[in-house]
């Protein structure tokens, strides 16, 4: 016999979870795609050859169209820089034309979330786009983009939808983008590591997720079976 202290075991209540499924096409991987980042510098290009062509018609068009052609390769630039760097936007808009290392080929990145300052690296081409960017500019006020944060999110926004992205865009994909495109083309963890200033674990955790297009394609070129096997 049961004892009267002895609780009776409540029984399990058989119930249908009510989480509703997601709908996998609506969800959004926080990155650009190869094709996204080629439409995006060719929405750059495109303009600046269209300004280049009238500085050459215009008799007077040094003074009108000058400005509009260094703001376009100023935001190239930045584009390129958000992508090879993997920076915060505040830490784009705090680069300063002395924070360019020429002899060590660093460019130094101040890191306001830890209070600190590191050293990241540029391919060389990139450097030469660098040096003919400055000689466009005046360097009197020490920045190389004397931009707000607000302004470089509106105008990345501005270009990606010129280029066919059709999702929310804001600057931090930047930072996502270059985690992701860095390990397609090959690079170690450890100097992305280097790059962005946080550790190998926080940006595997927060960084790596791909996108089912992306999944696909890596399967599908790094497959582990070469053929069927014949039977």
């Amino acid at each position: 016999m049961r004892s009267k202290k002895q609780k009776k075991r409540p029984q399990r209540k058989m119930s249908v979870s009510s989480r509703n499924r997601t709908n996998p096409a609506a969800s959004t991987i926080d990155y650009f795609s190869a094709a996204e980042i080629s439409a995006i510098l060719s929405v750059f290009d495109q303009a600046e050859k269209m300004h280049l062509d009238k500085l050459q018609k215009e008799p007077y068009g040094h003074s009108r169209y000058w400005p509009r052609l260094v703001k376009i390769r100023q935001r190239r630039i930045m584009f390129r820089l958000g992508l090879e760097l993997g920076a915060r936007v505040s830490e784009i808009i705090g680069i300063r034309w002395e924070d360019l290392d020429r002899d060590r080929l660093t460019i130094a990145l101040w890191d306001e979330k830890k209070d600190l300052e590191r050293a990241c690296t540029i391919p060389d081409e990139l450097w030469e786009e660098l040096a003919a960017f400055g000689k466009m500019v005046d360097k009197r006020h020490g920045l190389l983009f004397p931009i707000s944060d607000k302004t470089a999110n509106r105008w990345l926004k501005e270009a990606a939808a010129r280029a066919g992205v059709k999702r929310r865009v804001r600057w931090h994909m930047m930072r996502h983008t270059h985690v992701v495109q860095s390990r397609r083309a090959g690079r170690d963890w450890n100097w992305i590591a280097q790059q962005t200033g946080d550790s190998v674990a926080t940006l595997i955790k927060w960084y790596s997720k791909l996108s089912i297009e992306d999944r696909h394609e890596i399967g599908n070129s790094t497959s582990l079976v070469s053929s069927r096997s014949g039977s």
